[in-house]
């Protein structure tokens, strides 16, 4: 869901149906942004905002994120955090989000995301003088842009600089306190069929980089590459992240067996955390990052100078960890 998005098209369109069915937010993200371009932002002037929908999860924690959890009156199914987010009208899925629905709240402003279905959906509200803002989230940088874009759409302009100020604060401190060694390569899986993996410019791989580790893919590859076997032998991994947790967890052992068997991958692990992370590049970015920390100091993959005094969040005590 980057810059570069043939290779990710025809690699998981065939598979987009499976993803679809299994609510995989993310695989199903990937295979939608695919066939999309990189702008970053489009609206259409608006007043102050009352009535807001929302077309995806990362929009719905942004807007709780801004303290404009009030001001939603629509979200999609897959909106489950905070779990206030649960009790709003659902509008249908994030591909598929249903203009009557939509429509039946009267909102003021629908925001969606730079996707095939978003687009065609925006439009029929443009023409209805709806109005709507398009947003993008790719890197870290997209992310704290588009919460400025909310928060100035919304008139949170002070609540999309006090969190930016703490969200900042937060990722500096994982620059001073996490220390990985350059060998210790990790991938970080994102689907199993096919196998997707984080690759450079995309939010996950530069949490990585925050933190001081080395992703075992090179900065020449795609945003979001089919990984081969001939990719793994030529960088073996120190671990793999099933980075939506234990179901994709239990895929890649089966997927992967084979291949973790062999002389080079010997001290490979494959773990997972208890719930996903790093699927969702937003407000909730420090977490997740947080709990791909617990996991690299559970096993020991890096060093880490004062691991209680990163972050205000709760690390999980609930980490489903497993090697090959």
């Amino acid at each position: 869901m980057m810059r570069t998005h043939v290779n990710l098209l025809f690699s998981v369109i065939a598979n987009a149906g499976e993803a679809i069915q299994k609510n995989n937010w993310m695989a199903t993200s990937l295979w939608l942004l695919a066939m999309t371009t990189n702008a970053c932002f489009a609206s259409v002037a608006l007043s102050s905002p009352n009535r807001v929908v929302s077309l995806a999860p990362v929009i719905t924690e942004s807007l709780f994120a801004l303290q404009a959890g009030d001001q939603l009156v629509g979200v999609t199914r897959f909106c489950d955090r905070p779990i206030a987010a649960q009790k709003i009208a659902k509008i249908g899925g994030f591909i598929d989000p249903q203009l009557e629905a939509v429509l039946s709240l009267k909102p003021d402003l629908v925001i969606g995301m730079k996707i095939p279905s978003h687009e065609q959906l925006l439009s029929q509200l443009q023409k209805r003088k709806i109005a709507t803002l398009t947003i993008e989230n790719n890197t870290i940088a997209d992310i704290r842009q588009s919460l400025l874009q909310i928060g100035h759409v919304l008139k949170r302009e002070k609540n999309a600089e006090a969190f930016l100020k703490q969200f900042d604060e937060e990722l500096a401190s994982f620059k001073n306190n996490v220390t990985c060694p350059k060998t210790s390569l990790i991938l970080l899986a994102i689907s199993s069929s096919p196998f997707i993996v984080s690759g450079p410019h995309t939010f996950a791989n530069e949490a990585l980089e925050l933190i001081g580790a080395k992703s075992a893919v090179p900065k020449s590859a795609p945003a979001w590459p089919t990984w081969s076997i001939e990719a793994m032998l030529q960088n073996p991994p120190r671990l793999i992240v099933a980075t939506e947790g234990p179901e994709l967890l239990q895929a890649l052992r089966g997927h992967l067996a084979p291949l973790l068997k062999q002389a080079a991958f010997k001290n490979t692990l494959l773990l997972a955390p208890a719930k996903s992370i790093l699927q969702r590049p937003g407000p909730y970015l420090i977490e997740d990052i947080k709990q791909l920390v617990w996991l690299l100091k559970q096993n020991e993959i890096c060093n880490f100078k004062k691991l209680s005094s990163i972050g205000a969040y709760t690390f999980s005590n609930h980490i489903d960890m497993d090697s090959h």
